[in-house]
């Protein structure tokens, strides 16, 4: 019976898709570990797992190889960032789902199953997202997000509360963090792959964003879950801290110059310039007083703030010093900069 009973378990394992797991390290020597360990006891039968190293000066490499052949390592001569990485990952990939992982992060064991069981029961999903939390807590600091198209503010569901099953409902969502996300292969074949001009922030936006106008829907999934040791990855390049920061203004730009009308570019333009004066603003309150009472204070009569905030994040994850401030203020103006100068080109080139 029991031969039986797992001759019937193999067909089955069999008849599952083959799902590739991808993750991009970047001198993740202190971390890849635990990462790789717990994708390995993932409770899926069919999986295929690729790191890319994108150019580690680290031991990172040398651990890699120790689960080898089970983890296949593709090696980057140089860091080329996280899109390029991931396509590259992707174009040595074979699953009929993709899935990208930070190297910062640990998965519970049946997120893949719970992503899939999603995604096999309508053909139509494209890309779905997990339910992440800060590492080693159950403080979200992800269950899906929203884009507003009109000031390209991109808030994250339930950043910084506390998960009392508030966020348990399959749904979908305009888009899913990079942080770890689902792509179906027909996807990629439909869209193409990341857009390398972005290098760092707003690439998993830009590629949910073009998915979902393709026809495809993007799906948040509870049930994956997912910790996440935010800003790991952004710290190894602590030395081009202010490189960053342009970088993430300018991607901002970026990705209205090549996917909004002409009529939500202008509106974009005027939205934004009041968003950038009320941040200003903001910027010198917080300056002027202690964070996490600025915050407290600026929302205390808000009936949409869920009381099951945890403020000890919030304090140390919105502390800002005056060379932040300026660093901001920085990458805004080289932002506007490359507006003005590269905008009408990027425009004449976008996608159709």
């Amino acid at each position: 019976m029991n031969v039986l009973s797992n001759r019937s378990k193999n067909i089955e394992n069999e008849a599952k898709p083959l799902c590739s797991v991808i993750i991009l390290n970047y001198n993740g020597e202190s971390i890849i570990e635990e990462c790789l360990l717990s994708v390995l006891n993932t409770k899926y039968p069919k999986l295929e797992i690729i790191v890319v190293d994108n150019g580690s000066t680290d031991s990172s490499c040398n651990i890699i190889k120790k689960y080898e052949p089970k983890v296949r390592l593709v090696k980057i001569p140089y860091n080329v960032g996280f899109a390029i990485g991931n396509n590259i990952g992707i174009k040595s990939s074979r699953g009929e789902y993709i899935v990208l992982l930070n190297n910062d992060t640990v998965v519970h064991p049946s997120w893949i199953s719970n992503l899939i069981k999603i995604a096999e029961s309508d053909q139509n999903i494209g890309i779905l997202g997990c339910k992440v939390y800060y590492m080693g807590t159950k403080i979200l600091q992800h269950a899906g997000g929203k884009i507003d198209v009109h000031s390209t503010s991109l808030p994250h569901i339930g950043i910084f509360e506390e998960d009392v099953g508030q966020y348990d409902e399959i749904k979908d969502v305009d888009y899913v963090s990079g942080v770890s996300m689902m792509i179906r292969r027909k996807v990629i074949e439909k869209i193409g792959l990341f857009d390398p001009d972005y290098f760092l922030y707003w690439e998993d936006v830009d590629y949910c964003f073009r998915a979902k106008k393709a026809g495809f829907r993007i799906i948040y999934v509870p049930s994956a879950i997912v910790e996440h040791f935010e800003g790991f990855s952004v710290s190894k390049l602590n030395k081009y801290r202010h490189f960053v920061r342009l970088l993430f203004e300018r991607n901002r730009i970026l990705f209205v110059l090549k996917n909004f009308s002409s009529r939500e570019l202008a509106l974009f333009i005027l939205k934004d310039v009041i968003k950038q004066l009320h941040r200003a603003r903001e910027g010198i309150a917080r300056l002027l007083y202690r964070s996490s009472y600025y915050f407290s204070q600026r929302f205390k009569n808000d009936d949409n703030v869920i009381s099951h905030y945890n403020w000890k994040v919030i304090q140390n994850k919105i502390s800002f010093s005056a060379r932040s401030i300026i660093t901001s203020f920085i990458g805004l103006f080289y932002a506007y900069l490359f507006l003005i100068f590269k905008g009408p080109f990027i425009r004449k080139h976008r996608r159709n």
